[in-house]
């Protein structure tokens, strides 16, 4: 109240007004809405994109900063926590009530890869091979997932989280020897696709057949004409026994054979197996 006494009197009054103010708490979380996230850094920015100050989410994935002047702002991320992805769009808020707390929530979506492992001959690159069983590992040797190799020789592990892993192969192709090494790769950006590839040796037997006289066991026959074939009738190799009565076949394929001979010893009758 004021009361006017005098003729032509002016009253002078100064009023105050509080600057409204407000409060802004942000939570990190990841895709499922549950996990809390620490370690992501934020700027504070205005409307226009300058950075007023920096924050980081703590071990509940919160930010929490108090009396914020009247106006618009807006939370860019930084750094994002490890094993996400950085989100590039800001987030807006505005202080319009005094005393009031905005809560926001920000998630963010794991980082996630991919590796391609594809598996040849050592000795034929071109020739992919099916049916090779590849495991991964996570870091402390738990295993994540097992797959097999398709037609084209592929095996494709897809969405693995950000990580060091290791892989080895657990079941080798049909007629090929497992390989025993163990591989190691590293998901580092989100999309990322590492390939590998990975050779292996066939399995591969030696025939010896020994032509003996049948009457005298210590007579050995050279020039005694063997030949091989697979399991499918077809010739795979031929050759003859030497001064000792050895035919030697190496380097045979994993497999069923059948031989049989197609070239007696001067002096004796063809025998058949």
């Amino acid at each position: 109240p004021f009361e006017v006494k005098e003729h032509n009197q002016t009253l002078t009054f100064e009023v105050k007004n509080d600057q409204v103010k407000g409060n802004v708490q942000l939570v990190k979380v990841d895709e499922d809405g549950k996990t809390k996230l620490e370690g992501a850094v934020f700027i504070l920015a205005d409307e226009k994109g300058k950075k007023i100050s920096e924050h980081k989410t703590d071990k509940n994935g919160l930010i929490k900063i108090d009396n914020i002047p009247f106006g618009k702002y807006q939370f860019i991320e930084k750094t994002s926590p490890a094993g996400y992805v950085l989100v590039k769009d800001p987030i807006p808020f505005s202080i319009t009530e005094n005393g009031k707390t905005i809560e926001l929530v920000a998630k963010n979506t794991k980082i996630k890869g991919s590796i391609e492992i594809t598996k040849v001959d050592i000795a034929d690159g071109n020739n992919k091979l099916p049916g090779a069983e590849f495991t991964i590992y996570n870091e402390q040797g738990q295993e994540v997932v097992k797959g097999k190799t398709n037609e084209q020789g592929i095996a494709k592990f897809e969405k693995l989280p950000a990580g060091k892993y290791t892989y080895k192969e657990t079941l080798a192709p049909q007629g090929y020897v497992s390989h025993e090494e163990t591989f190691s790769f590293e998901i580092k950006t989100d999309g990322e696709i590492i390939k590998h590839t990975v050779k292996n040796k066939k399995i591969e037997g030696s025939l010896e057949i020994t032509k003996v006289d049948v009457a005298d066991g210590n007579n050995k026959l050279p020039g005694a004409g063997f030949t091989i074939y697979n399991e499918q009738g077809q010739e795979v190799v031929k050759g003859k026994t030497n001064e000792q009565g050895i035919a030697k076949f190496e380097k045979l394929p994993a497999g069923k054979y059948t031989y049989k001979e197609t070239f007696a010893p001067e002096g004796c009758a063809k025998r058949f197996k």
